[in-house]
């Protein structure tokens, strides 16, 4: 009968572990997803890279002619 009951306890023992792993996997992909969207829209996203590039044209770091040809660029890849 101990014998079982050891067999038992190694069974217990690794469904626990395996509980820990999948809570501690839950716990860093909701850090992340959270985190993420505190970045706001995803860096793909067409209209925040048309933001991103309106405010570069703004500061007069691209010229109206680059802004324009960026702009058409993201639009054909929607």
């Amino acid at each position: 009968m101990l014998g079982n009951l050891q067999g038992y306890h190694v069974l217990i023992l690794l469904a626990v572990v395996v509980v820990v792993i999948a809570i501690v996997i839950i716990v860093v992909l909701s850090v992340r997803r959270r985190s993420a969207g505190h970045r706001g829209a995803l860096p793909d996203d067409p209209a925040r890279r048309i933001e991103q590039l309106m405010r570069l044209r703004d500061q007069g770091l691209v010229s109206e002619e680059e802004f324009e040809a960026k702009r058409l660029e993201i639009l054909r890849q929607m």
